[in-house]
């Protein structure tokens, strides 16, 4: 994109926030146009100009976890990336499907957060690192050793996001909306998901998911 990218910080940690803002701030191609120790404080500060929230999990007042469906809520183009002093698969799994865009070590260099930003910005894809990676294959491993005794298909991390909005009910507008994606490409999406399920409907793929606890 030619314009800047509008980046919004939601930290309690004075000192990451300001220092996370000052590093950013020093890149030409970014503007930090908002930030809050809280998600109540940021959610009166985002607007629908902003592109990324870079959202810490552990908050007072109101966590990642009560923050995430409100801001997808208000504004579903934004794209957020998580921000956690922890490696928890668990954190990891139920922000994706809450509809975090990447999630990020505090520690994590600039360059990292940079690639993360471009990949989830500008190409408008999922920041997939070896953490999100590492969670998927984790869940994927407990469903298969509690779950049904055949193979379950491999889904990657969009298609999981994709499942996910069909579970809530959201249509292919609507999901292709809040994942930044066209309608074709989430019918694409939604055709390879239903061949790996061997259903044939939304309603197959929504009870497919329930059953083999995707969610």
């Amino acid at each position: 994109m030619s314009e800047k990218i509008r980046i919004a910080i939601v930290d309690d940690q004075t000192l990451f926030r300001e220092g996370l803002k000052r590093m950013l701030s020093d890149i030409p191609e970014y503007a930090v146009v908002a930030c809050g120790a809280n998600g109540f404080e940021i959610l009166d500060k985002l607007d629908k100009n902003v592109h990324l929230l870079l959202m810490d999990v552990s908050m007072p007042e109101m966590n990642g976890f009560e923050l995430l469906p409100k801001v997808k809520m208000r504004f579903p183009k934004l794209s957020v990336i998580a921000l956690s002093m922890y490696d928890n698969p668990e954190y990891i799994i139920k922000l994706m499907h809450l509809g975090i865009r990447g999630y990020l070590l505090k520690d994590s260099d600039i360059d990292e957060i940079k690639a993360a930003i471009q990949k989830v910005v500008v190409q408008g894809e999922i920041y997939s690192n070896e953490l999100m990676s590492d969670a998927l294959q984790r869940k994927k491993e407990r469903v298969l050793s509690s779950g049904p005794s055949f193979h379950l298909p491999s889904f990657t991390a969009k298609e999981l996001e994709l499942i996910q909005c069909f579970c809530l009910g959201l249509s292919a507008a609507e999901a292709g909306s809040r994942m930044n994606i066209s309608v074709s490409t989430v019918n694409g999406h939604k055709e390879r998901i239903m061949n790996k399920m061997n259903v044939k409907n939304i309603a197959g793929l929504v009870s497919f998911a329930h059953r083999n606890k995707l969610l």
